[in-house]
Order: C-alpha cells, then sequence, then structure tokens
C-alpha cells in the first residue's frame, strides 16, 4: 500500500507540473490558516461500528512562490456504538505543501509531513489508558478560490504510524494505515 500511495502521488505530481496556464500563483511571504473537519459514521460490522468527530486547523508560511511550510494540529473525538468506549485524540502535524497553478480560481496541492498523535482512551468500565503514534503522511488536494484570500478546500490524506500502547497492565505496539477525506476553508494573508 505504501508504494501505491507514493505511485500515486508522484504520477498526480508529474501531471499537475505539466499544466502551463495562466493561474494562481500564492506569492512568498504569503500566511495561510486552514480549517477543516468532519463529522462520520464508519461501519466495522455492526460490533464496531462508530461514531466520529474530527477538527483540524493548520498555519502555513510561504517561504517560495507556492512552497508552503507549517503546522497542523487536530482533535478527534470517537466511540463505538456497540461499547461506551470512548478514544480521545490530539495530533501534531508539521509538514509542506506545494500548490499547483491550474487556472485563475484554482490550485492543485501535494504535501508530506510527520505526525504525532496522543490517545485517551477510556472503556465502559472505566479503565484509561495512553497510546502514542509517530508517522508520515501524504496529502492530495484541491482548493477553489471564491475571492483572492478564501479559497474551498478539499483533500485525501493517506498516513502510515506506528502506535506504542500503555494501560490495562499491558504494554504493546501496532502499524497502522489511515485514509481520509478533509473538506475545508482556506485563508490567505
Amino acid at each position: 500500500m505504501n508504494k501505491l500511495a507514493i505511485y500515486l502521488c508522484i504520477s498526480f505530481c508529474s501531471i499537475l507540473l505539466s499544466v502551463e496556464t495562466e493561474a494562481r500563483v500564492i506569492q512568498e511571504g504569503t500566511v495561510s490558516f486552514d480549517l477543516s473537519g468532519y463529522n462520520l459514521s464508519r461501519r466495522y460490522g455492526e460490533a464496531n461500528d462508530t461514531d466520529e468527530f474530527k477538527i483540524s486547523v493548520f498555519g502555513g508560511y510561504f517561504f517560495k512562490d507556492n512552497l508552503e511550510i507549517g503546522s497542523g494540529l487536530s482533535y478527534d473525538d470517537y466511540k463505538y456504538k456497540s461499547d461506551p468506549q470512548k478514544r480521545r485524540s490530539w495530533t501534531l502535524s508539521p509538514g509542506v505543501l506545494y500548490h499547483v497553478p491550474l487556472n485563475e480560481n484554482a490550485n492543485a496541492y501535494v504535501g508530506a509531513g510527520l505526525f504525532m498523535t496522543n490517545n485517551d482512551v477510556t472503556l465502559s468500565n472505566g479503565d484509561t489508558t495512553s497510546e502514542k503514534s509517530l508517522g508520515y503522511t501524504i496529502d492530495i488536494g484541491w482548493e477553489y478560490f471564491i475571492n483572492p484570500k478564501i479559497a474551498l478546500m478539499v483533500s485525501a490524506s493517506y498516513s502510515h504510524a506506528r502506535w506504542d500502547s500503555k494501560g490495562f497492565n499491558v504494554t504493546s505496539s501496532a502499524e497502522d494505515r489511515f485514509f481520509w477525506p478533509h473538506i475545508g476553508l482556506a485563508l490567505f494573508f
């Protein structure tokens, strides 16, 4: 799956870089602020159906035209429908984004970064545990400018994480892969 995600990202970038147009360039020195989130129900079989809410913010600085460096912070809250288990997580995610002008109102972008997550898990019996993860993420997205300072965003992220868990009298490690959509709003100053 990692090779497929990397291949898709490289293919997407090569197609976008071949586009020549009189398009929107985000100037060096621009500061951005993005807000995205979702409220989602996922089905993993009746015993594991979940309700999830996630909100993310990302602040960035364009140190070259169309090239942005920044960091994100996100909060995720989800629970299993069949069990009152709750999970809350905070994630810090520094990264780099390259915005590819498509036309005067739209840009595509690709990005990569690292992330660090802390999960707090509470089981129905009140037992708690903490999980920590480190990983990397690849983002592909599109932004449509409704005016020079505001853009609507749609993107998808692929992440690979390594988890370390402590609690319930057990210490364990695991690897996980995620794919999720983002819908949001970006402000440029």
